[in-house]
């Protein structure tokens, strides 16, 4: 008589899939790039340029280069691995493991938010450490939270990219070409500029530009008031809507 082997459970194939991911993410030099270097520099770049080093305006720093990190990683680190992964195979393959579907991506998304909860650590200790900018526990943990609801809109972006567009180098080109649009209607270029007040209005509604109030105002915990909720709600809503396209619309192989 045969013994058939059991099927593993899911705990035991969540976690292989959680240690591998990790892996992977950690032999990613450029996921490691954006996800380090990248916002500490823009930060410290930032605040060497600005004429007031007041806490107030270190947290404004730190909120649009920790945001500008988020993205910066979803968009151009999960989305052009997740793009590569399906055109070479790799999903194909999982897919006839033992593991659920939904632990194919769970897992990847998982690692991401760990990523994203360590950048905004980073971040946070750095603008301690440099400039003796500490929020206050409730503002740490609150500012911790407003960047993982930031992750996750920047990863619902870019599943959804991937989600709607068949191979990998038009994901990345896309990716980056919206990256640049998020960051110029964030006000970079056109805020306070009467001409093209209607780019400001839009650029209010972005993903970039609503995750950089909340992050602030939520290090400034006595700022936090009725606009903040409307902006996490916003944020809810690009997760929502975007999060559900990209899961139900993902297909697992090269179209």
């Amino acid at each position: 008589m045969i013994k058939v082997p059991h099927a593993p459970s899911a705990m035991v194939t969540l976690q292989a899939l959680l240690a591998a991911e990790a892996h992977a993410f950690l032999r990613n030099a450029r996921a490691l790039l954006w996800s380090v270097v990248l916002p500490l520099a823009v930060m410290f770049i930032a605040a060497s340029r600005v004429a007031s080093s007041s806490v107030a305006a270190i947290f404004s720093i730190e909120s649009s280069a920790l945001m500008l990190g988020i993205f910066t990683l979803g968009l151009f680190g999960y989305a052009n691995v997740l793009a590569g992964d399906r055109e070479r195979g790799v999903f194909q393959r999982l897919r006839c493991s033992p593991a659920p579907a939904w632990q194919l991506l769970g897992a990847r998304l998982l690692v991401q938010m760990i990523a994203v909860v360590l950048q905004a650590a980073l971040v946070y200790a750095a603008g301690w450490l440099a400039f003796g900018a500490a929020p206050s526990l409730s503002g740490g943990l609150l500012g911790i939270v407003a960047a993982i609801v930031a992750g996750f809109a920047a990863l619902a972006v870019a599943q959804a990219i991937v989600a709607l567009v068949d191979t990998a180098a038009a994901v990345s080109a896309i990716a980056r070409v919206l990256l640049l649009v998020f960051i110029l209607l964030e006000g970079f270029m056109f805020r306070g500029n009467q001409t093209v007040a209607w780019l400001e209005t839009l650029g209010d509604w972005t993903p970039i530009r609503m995750g950089t109030l909340v992050l602030h105002d939520a290090l400034v915990y006595q700022h936090w008031g009725a606009s903040d909720l409307q902006h996490l709600l916003g944020l809810l809503l690009w997760i929502a809507v975007l999060g559900y396209l990209g899961v139900t619309r993902f297909r697992w192989q090269p179209a």
